[in-house]
């Protein structure tokens, strides 16, 4: 449906054969960053906007920062003689080991640009995201001790806001993650509260 009423908008009119003939994992990149519920799950190479996603949401509660090395668990998979590529019969094979793969995609979006985004997709429809890369990280740190391959960082509810000021000094905020008018109401309603 997102590809079939994609031409309607002025954010795909430049990209849009690019959309249309875009493998699987790389269409649902793009849609994503278009609040489309996909398989992936987002990341970012930046750590001030991760710090800006543990936070921006449930002040009572604890946010968190989840850090790991995606090129050496992309290379740990090869070594495992799992595919690195994510092609779309192995995103609808359900029979496939439960792997994570981190993609990168070619076809951009303004928010995708801004956030520094990426994403992590399970081959396995029916499992999650967490599992393989915990696994994979510990297998690798295990291989080569003193290294680290991942890391998390718990922020204190009552740190939160704290960090979103500190963030909002360094131009990490909705105004330039969300680029657009989204961007600027997200951020004048920040202000506001």
């Amino acid at each position: 449906q997102f590809k079939a009423q994609a031409a309607l908008f002025p954010e795909t009119r430049n990209i849009l054969p690019m959309l249309l003939a875009a493998r699987r994992a790389e269409a649902w990149a793009f849609m994503q960053h278009h609040s489309c519920a996909t398989r992936l799950l987002d990341w970012t190479a930046s750590a001030y906007v991760g710090a800006y996603f543990a936070v921006y949401e449930l002040a009572d509660e604890p946010g968190a920062l989840y850090v790991v090395a995606p090129a050496a668990l992309n290379e740990h998979a090869g070594q495992q003689g799992m595919n690195r590529d994510v092609d779309d019969e192995y995103l609808t094979d359900v029979t496939l080991p439960d792997r994570v793969t981190f993609t990168y995609p070619n076809l951009g979006s303004s928010r995708l640009v801004a956030q520094q985004g990426h994403f992590s997709v399970n081959t396995n429809i029916l499992e999650s995201h967490d599992g393989p890369i915990v696994s994979a990280c510990r297998a690798i740190e295990a291989q080569q001790t003193g290294k680290v391959i991942s890391r998390k960082i718990v922020i204190a509810p009552d740190l939160k806001l704290v960090v979103l000021q500190q963030l909002r000094a360094m131009n990490v905020a909705p105004h330039a993650l969300f680029p657009g008018l989204d961007g600027l109401g997200r951020s004048l309603s920040d202000l506001a509260t």
